[in-house]
């Protein structure tokens, strides 16, 4: 091929061909909550690279993709397919398929959903697997095939289809409805909440979750993100928490992001002790006694009360908890303390 040449565009019909790759631990869907202690058949054909103009560098305007093919092949979507790589082997690992495991942890799956989530995360690990190898061999025409069926799976397993299984199924009847979007794809909003299509409003604790607008979908790299966020995705949990003041608003929180935020929050707190007191922050803890919190051992012997600040920070945290475990609060005051939370730990990227 010539340099400046587009390859043509080929659409493949793909089955659940099996690479053979080496597996990593399985993730789980169980969430730590204890004290928040410390823990948390036809494949694509590629060209004969042998017979490319071989560019000088991996810089995809150095390569034979100088036109559209630029999008799909270069060394962004290669990092960001390598990371995926890694978190779809994890989710296949293990003898339960990926539609069993999310049963397993409460997801309420159809036979048609089942298979549709088992053939299509198969589908896209083989496609990414594919990708990975043929751009490590130089063959970028392999590439651009297989980056155009992965550009189509973006479509598949989309963020309004796991609301509909992730977060729609878990509300009251008249809050089922799916969400309300505008002719550009972004949600319709209603005195400062989410409108579904029934004309019900819907609000996010803490703020919009990706699965509502998180991904956008302009650019083959944004659905290519959107594709590596799908392995954690399908476990996040989410509970509809009852407005202690109803409002008419439905109210959901990100249980699985709000408790791994309180975790990290809580390390935080720990993290300063033990610097202060030179002491193991992995044998130290948070305890409640007659009102106070305190550091204890892991002996549980108690070490010292928390300061006023980290005091107020644990309690906002322990709101958190309750008001999930309860689902009934004031959610307006729930939504400050899940934000502030989120704002605090903004250098800590919310990657599973």
């Amino acid at each position: 091929m010539k340099k400046g040449t587009v390859g043509k565009i080929v659409i493949f019909t793909v089955a659940g061909g099996i690479l053979a790759l080496s597996t990593k631990s399985c993730i789980s869907g169980y969430i730590e909550e204890a004290n928040f202690k410390r823990d948390r058949n036809t494949k694509p054909t590629t060209s004969n690279s042998d017979t490319m103009t071989q560019p000088t560098s991996l810089d995809v305007t150095e390569s034979s993709f100088v036109h559209d093919n630029g999008e799909y092949v270069n060394e962004n979507v290669y990092s960001i397919l390598l990371s995926a790589r890694n978190k779809y082997e994890s989710l296949l690992n293990g003898t339960d398929s990926v539609s069993e495991k999310l049963i397993n942890t409460g997801v309420k799956l159809n036979a048609n959903d089942s298979g549709h989530i088992d053939s299509s995360i198969k589908n896209i690990y083989d496609l990414i697997c594919g990708y990975i190898s043929s751009y490590e061999k130089k063959d970028y025409d392999a590439c651009y095939n297989y980056a155009f069926q992965l550009n189509e799976y973006s479509y598949d397993i989309t963020n309004k289809y796991l609301y509909g299984l992730l977060v729609k199924n878990n509300l009251e009847s008249k809050y089922q409805s799916d969400i309300k979007y505008d002719e550009f794809g972004s949600p319709v909003y209603q005195f400062g909440n989410i409108s579904l299509e029934n004309g019900s409003q819907i609000r996010f604790i803490g703020g919009d979750d990706s699965i509502v607008n998180g991904n956008n979908m302009n650019d083959f790299s944004s659905r290519i993100m959107w594709l590596e966020e799908i392995p954690a995705k399908l476990f996040d949990r989410y509970s509809q928490i009852k407005n202690s003041n109803d409002d008419g608003v439905c109210y959901v929180i990100n249980v699985t992001k709000a408790y791994e935020y309180c975790i990290m929050e809580t390390n935080k707190i720990i993290s300063e002790y033990s610097s202060v007191y030179n002491v193991n922050a992995e044998d130290i803890s948070i305890k409640e006694f007659n009102g106070e919190f305190y550091f204890t051992n892991s002996n549980g012997e108690l070490l010292g009360l928390l300061d006023y600040n980290q005091k107020n920070n644990y309690e906002k945290i322990k709101y958190i908890k309750d008001s999930e475990l309860n689902g009934n609060t004031d959610c307006l005051l729930l939504d400050s303390y899940v934000s502030e939370l989120y704002n605090n730990q903004s250098s800590n990227s919310y990657n599973k």
